[in-house]
């Protein structure tokens, strides 16, 4: 479904103890195995998360929009991050330090279960794409993609080019997968951007 842009209680109790940095669309904000020293509140924008392969193809693993955080998992397990990051627009994040959070879960119960309830809804999430790729044609795999990046009005304000490097596909292939949506009556590409017309009527038809 199209993302939730309101403010989690997890993410409005986090917030007070950052620091906050904007970057520009395309800007790289860190690399897969840099050190991991703390995660990032997304205030405004989106990003990318994704790995590139031995020929250099990128394969994206999630983009992420307003409230939502991302580095959370390579923080509290003191690994190296597992992927690029790049900005898709101009964004500002709010960065939190590991001390930091560690110190919020062990003081504040209501923290402690916003950090397990965001670990259990990636694994979810993670285990959804995996079936999905699985089970479901691409056109289909699209739909699902464009509704969890689309805003609440049903706009997904990115480029099949953007499309392309936020799936893992070519961009001739994501713009088949358009065609095929857009026949059904669901979506109308603009330049640009892709209109979502019925929210709940796309969402079935990709299940």
């Amino acid at each position: 479904m199209a993302r939730n842009r309101l403010l989690s209680p997890l993410v409005k109790g986090l917030l007070r103890h950052g620091v906050k940095r904007s970057y520009a669309a395309g800007a790289l904000i860190h690399n897969s195995q840099d050190q991991t020293d703390g995660f990032a509140i997304i205030l405004s924008g989106s990003v990318s998360l994704f790995r590139l392969d031995r020929n250099g193809q990128r394969h994206a693993s999630f983009v992420a929009g307003p409230g939502e955080m991302f580095g959370v998992l390579p923080t509290l397990s003191e690994r190296f991050r597992s992927h690029d990051c790049e900005a898709i627009e101009p964004v500002e994040i709010c960065e939190i330090s590991r001390e930091t959070l560690w110190r919020e879960i062990d003081d504040n119960p209501a923290i402690r279960r916003g950090v397990i309830d965001l670990l259990c809804t990636r694994m979810t999430r993670l285990l959804d794409h995996i079936e999905d790729g699985q089970r479901l044609s691409f056109p289909k795999q699209l739909a699902k993609h464009l509704l969890e990046i689309a805003h609440s009005d049903g706009i997904v304000p990115y480029s099949q080019s953007d499309l392309a490097g936020q799936t893992g596909a070519s961009r001739n292939t994501v713009g088949s997968a358009l065609k095929e949506i857009a026949s059904q009556g669901y979506i109308r590409t603009r330049y640009g951007r892709v209109e979502i017309f019925n929210i709940d009527a796309l969402d079935a038809w990709a299940s």
